[in-house]
């Protein structure tokens, strides 16, 4: 996407018009036609509620997300200003542009009505995958929401026809790379040099899991 990253993290990850990495080839027409008209549907589990996510969520998200320390691993800055927010929150509800076959879902997470932290699903139509990004407000890690959160995501993603989801993450993240592991994601590729941002150079990790190695920790 347009002025975010597409890395997926325990601090941020966007939408970008590019086409994903992983797939298991073109997909029956029936299911690409369903990929298409996808739309993010309210999830939940004993512990939380996911909701497709609105601009109007800016002004509740704006409190978490403005913490710069969210952003250490991605060159993304934090929003200044819950309107900062909104911006980038139209542009995920408007989508990709026409000539990209993707589909963009997005999900707040939310406690107790309190909103903890957003997830996102950018879906390749031709390759029937998607390349998932989640962040959460600091207060809300090593709880094992995070993990939830992205579990309940990847299987409604498998449960919609889509064979393969991944995730890209900077080596220095340790906590996001045990998260996407603990669910079965298995490392694929890793690009050294990939960016450089914040006076250090940036190594990805990209990650992908397969709908039989999707592994449920008793989530309800």
């Amino acid at each position: 996407m347009e002025g975010t990253d597409r890395r997926c993290s325990l601090e941020w990850g966007g939408h970008q018009d590019v086409e994903r990495p992983f797939g298991s080839g073109c997909p029956r027409m029936a299911e690409r036609g369903s990929i298409v008209k996808l739309t993010a549907e309210m999830l939940s589990t004993a512990r939380l509620c996911l909701y497709a996510l609105s601009p109007d969520d800016s002004e509740a998200f704006f409190p978490i997300l403005k913490d710069p320390a969210i952003y250490q691993f991605i060159p993304d800055q934090a929003p200044v200003s819950p309107e900062a927010l909104r911006h980038q929150f139209e542009r995920y509800a408007r989508g990709p542009r026409t000539a990209v076959p993707e589909v963009w879902l997005n999900w707040g997470v939310f406690v107790d009505k309190q909103p903890i932290g957003t997830l996102q699903a950018t879906i390749s139509v031709p390759t029937a995958s998607a390349q998932i990004a989640y962040v959460f407000g600091m207060a809300y890690r090593h709880r094992g929401l995070a993990s939830e959160s992205v579990f309940t995501m990847t299987q409604w993603l498998f449960a919609q026809s889509l064979d393969v989801v991944t995730a890209v993450i900077d080596t220095r993240n340790e906590d996001s790379i045990r998260l996407v592991k603990r669910l079965g994601f298995r490392q694929e590729a890793q690009v050294f040099d990939a960016d450089f941002f914040k006076g250090h150079p940036s190594h990805e990790i990209i990650f992908a899991c397969r709908r039989p190695d999707l592994v449920n920790h008793g989530y309800a």
